[in-house]
């Protein structure tokens, strides 16, 4: 609409407009012209303007408007013109999940590349000799995957070694959690690969077995010897708390020769002595700036001003993926309230329950 349009109506008027948008209503006559002037923009045109400026292009509509009204001002009060703006460079956003995050050897500190952490682990941990550990990897279900972890356990050790470990490193967030392991057969696993069907489990393991109770519920405790289930190319599923489920999958890879003691005196306390690697968290840029991440949250939780969900992305592939953060104020400017942003972790339970990354053992 014409600005002289805007300008003969009265405020009351122009208020009911900007009501209607859902965009607020307090400021001056000017103001309330400009903001609807804006508002008439489409929301690629905004995100446009933003953009030219270095700013968050993330929110809906009355957002960006707010936000880019804001800057006019600013420029204004400091004798500038947004053609005179200086352009902010934008943070690299890649996806942080398109290739695999290093991993780091718990044996010499190394960090090596994903593609050679096999190579590395090999000539680390194993030697030739009579096999003592089955050598297994897990992977996050979520998170792309990209939370590892390479680990040996004796071949007289039981499940529960497996499930304490995977506590001890990534989900222990607070006592009375259950975990549960579904063991599939290396004969079973290739089968669903040739035929797209379901595997069917060998046995479920859980961490709560009560003895007497079998028939009505099929499941062994997790103190069950690894010999009696453990295969090379077989698989687990083990998932822990059923409320707020963190979910990962487990490969015996093989049989291996331990060169070294999978637990040394001088390791750090807080550290499983069953993990040889794990992955390096990786620096992930800040939504809103280039500091490094330290908070999550997920868009569509975002809120705005009025206190409203925004349902109004029109399909935005940017509005789609997890936003990172640097601190909370940075979060809360792109639209997120604080108790919705979590702490992101070295771990798949990152925003789970209470987790926070601390040991319990």
């Amino acid at each position: 609409m014409a600005t002289a349009v805007y300008s003969s109506m009265k405020v009351p008027e122009l208020k009911d407009m900007l009501r209607a948008r859902g965009i607020y209503i307090s400021g001056k006559k000017t103001e309330l012209i400009e903001r609807l002037q804006l508002s008439d923009l489409s929301q690629c045109e905004l995100k446009n303007q933003l953009k030219k400026f270095g700013l968050s292009q993330s929110g809906s509509v009355p957002d960006l408007v707010k936000r880019l009204q804001a800057h006019k001002n600013k420029t204004r009060e400091t004798g500038s013109t947004l053609i005179d703006a200086v352009e902010i460079p934008q943070p690299q956003r890649s996806n942080p999940f398109k290739d695999p995050w290093p991993m780091m050897c718990r044996g010499c500190g190394q960090v090596v590349p994903n593609s050679e952490k096999m190579a590395h682990v090999d000539s680390c941990w194993f030697q030739d000799g009579q096999p003592n550990v089955y050598f297994m990897h897990a992977e996050s279900r979520y998170w792309g995957g990209r939370f590892e972890l390479l680990m040996a356990f004796p071949l007289g050790g039981s499940f529960k070694d497996i499930d304490m470990a995977l506590r001890f490193t990534w989900m222990q967030c607070c006592n009375g959690h259950r975990s549960e392991m579904d063991i599939y057969s290396a004969q079973e696993i290739q089968n669903s690969l040739e035929t797209g069907k379901q595997p069917k489990e060998v046995v479920m393991l859980n961490s709560r077995f009560i003895d007497g109770l079998q028939d009505l519920y099929p499941e062994k405790p997790m103190e069950t010897p690894l010999q009696t289930y453990t295969e090379v190319g077989g698989r687990m599923f083990y998932a822990y708390d059923v409320f707020d489920e963190t979910t990962i999958d487990i490969k015996t890879i093989s049989l291996k020769c331990l060169k070294r003691p999978l637990y040394s005196p001088f390791d750090d306390f807080t550290r499983s002595k069953h993990i040889l690697m794990r992955n390096e968290l990786v620096e992930i840029p800040c939504f809103n700036c280039t500091s490094p991440c330290k908070f999550f949250g997920i868009p569509e939780m975002r809120w705005s001003e009025d206190d409203q969900v925004n349902n109004n992305n029109n399909g935005d592939d940017d509005d789609d993926d997890i936003k990172f953060f640097c601190s909370k104020p940075c979060g809360k400017s792109a639209g997120f309230r604080s108790p919705q942003l979590k702490p992101f972790l070295n771990s798949p339970r990152s925003g789970c329950c209470k987790y926070t990354g601390q040991n319990y053992f």
